[in-house]
């Protein structure tokens, strides 16, 4: 039986009452074979790894535990006369620990005894779980990271111009903040983490690695919160919209012309896009099943539509040609699909076939389609969101959507259907 705690020894006589407790793990058992020893309690703290052994048996003069509630009690030794005073233990472990050596005092033994083993270090000090390098004189150059670490904060005056290889070894690492850097590219190692959040704004990124099949997903399955505000992106990187838990996104004060189909997306609640040169917005870059917490794209180039008018797209055709067989076919997979997982079918399928069906978008009757019509309506944005941020200074709160639509008859629907 171990306890993990803080521990002060003070003499009878009052010295060391006053010292300051210290990280200690408290084992008690048998020296060696249980037929051959005696009961002892195993005292280790960082400045005595080996420890210090007492005597159980006829040498616990009281227990004082009427605080072990809060986790704290007192063990009086006989010989040596000392206090054992016991804080910031588990209240659970340390009753169970305290009945042991109850055991012990009147049966001489206990049935959860063991032989002692050795403590190691990181037993008595607690590994280190956040770190936050504040300038380049606290960056470890010379040592490693703590390999227990969940979440690393790299202040701004670090000024890092790439990422340390040594953090994508931090399998136990949640949260990175590496926002205010100096950073250009990622490597794809990146993708070996299990973070759930993830900041890189403030950086100059220009677009994030591309995403091989053989490459660890990791961080595709984990990730729920992405910052990639304040960068250099044209576009939005089509790797995030591959991360499948993403709850929230920030691409604010970027380039960005155009959102990519973000329909994988199904737990995305808070979409952050102001100062971009953003001219309309996709309907399959919206959800439409769940409203956002946040959608805040503030700031945009967005064209003006009148509320409850009609502007067609370049591409738009008043009615569907004749489709070929493959067109025909590429649209069910599409849709059987959800528009989602078509690198599954490269064994199947040709490349080009492959690039094609990744063009496609979700209709507003929730198939999906490669390429049908396009049609440019203003939707307001409490049709997607309840707290509602204006477009622009002027208070507007309704931006141009872009609809594709997979046959006639939706397009037939929607120039019936006003939205304002």
């Amino acid at each position: 039986m171990r306890l993990n705690c803080n521990v002060v020894l003070a003499d009878l006589n009052g010295s060391g009452k006053n010292a300051k407790p210290c990280k200690a793990v408290i084992s008690v058992g048998f020296q060696g074979p249980k037929e051959n020893s005696v009961p002892l309690l195993l005292i280790a703290t960082n400045t005595e790894k080996s420890g210090l052994k007492y005597r159980v048996k006829e040498n616990v003069d009281m227990i004082y535990g009427k605080f072990v509630s809060e986790g704290k009690c007192t063990i009086r030794l006989k010989e040596p006369k000392k206090d054992i005073m016991i804080s910031a233990a588990d209240s659970v472990q340390l009753k169970t620990f305290l009945q042991i050596i109850c055991s012990v005092l009147k049966t001489g033994t206990a049935p959860e005894l063991n032989i002692l083993r050795p403590i190691e270090r990181h037993e008595i000090v607690p590994q280190k779980l956040k770190m936050t390098i504040r300038n380049r004189t606290e960056y470890p150059l010379n040592k490693s990271f703590p390999s227990a670490l969940k979440e690393l904060v790299i202040e701004p005056a670090c000024q890092l111009k790439r990422i340390d290889t040594r953090i994508f070894q931090l399998q136990n690492l949640s949260i990175l903040c590496l926002c205010n850097q100096l950073l250009t590219t990622i490597s794809c190692a990146i993708f070996k983490l299990n973070l759930s959040e993830l900041n890189l704004s403030g950086n100059k990124l220009e677009t994030l690695p591309q995403f091989q099949p053989d490459m660890s997903s990791n961080l595709l399955r984990s990730l729920s919160r992405l910052d990639l505000s304040s960068n250099k992106l044209e576009t939005l990187p089509e790797i995030v919209t591959k991360m499948s838990k993403l709850f929230s996104l920030n691409i604010s004060n970027n380039k960005i012309r155009q959102l990519p189909n973000m329909s994988p997306l199904i737990n995305l609640r808070e979409l952050r896009a102001t100062s971009n040169f953003l001219e309309f917005l996709r309907f399959s870059s919206l959800k439409t099943n769940q409203k956002y917490s946040v959608f805040d794209v503030f700031g945009n180039n967005f064209v003006r539509v009148p509320p409850g008018e009609r502007v067609l797209s370049s591409e738009e055709r008043a009615m569907l040609p004749e489709h070929s067989l493959m067109l025909l076919t590429a649209n069910k997979v599409a849709d059987i699909m959800r528009g989602t997982s078509f690198e599954r079918l490269q064994e199947f399928l040709p490349r080009t076939v492959i690039s094609k069906l990744n063009q496609c978008e979700k209709c507003m009757c929730t198939k999906f389609t490669i390429d049908g019509p396009k049609v440019l309506l203003s939707v307001d944005l409490f049709h997607l969101c309840d707290t509602v941020v204006s477009i622009d200074g002027s208070g507007t709160t309704s931006v141009p959507v872009e609809f594709k639509l997979c046959s006639s008859k939706c397009e037939l629907k929607l120039s019936r259907r006003i939205v304002s």
